[in-house]
């Protein structure tokens, strides 16, 4: 079954994205905010790619890097919430907030 991951900030746009598309998650120097890529399915030479930033609760960038993996792999949910601010539903209790989606190109 193919996997779709949704993020909803608080403000502007949300997205969902396939999690096929997942490039890679990043956590910062400070471990209070992680930055997941996919790349772009927007452009038809499938080239650039786009960022989401997720604050996090400090040091716990491993556990929701996990829980997201975990959560694409055996997860019983086509249509996966990762994080909406607006409900606030987060997939791991650690998820504080989700910033900008940014695309990168």
């Amino acid at each position: 079954m193919e996997k779709y991951l949704i993020f909803k900030p608080g403000a502007g746009d949300s997205v969902c994205v396939p999690a096929r598309e997942l490039t890679h998650m990043h956590v910062d120097g400070d471990g209070e905010s992680l930055d997941i890529n996919f790349r772009s399915i927007l452009g038809s030479d499938g080239t650039g790619e786009y960022n989401i930033d997720i604050t996090i609760a400090d040091n716990k960038g491993k556990e929701v890097m996990n829980a997201i993996a975990d959560e694409i792999r055996s997860g019983k949910e086509a249509l996966v919430v990762v994080i909406d601010d607006i409900a606030k539903e987060y997939l791991h209790s650690s998820m504080v907030s989700c910033g900008s989606i940014s695309a990168i190109v």
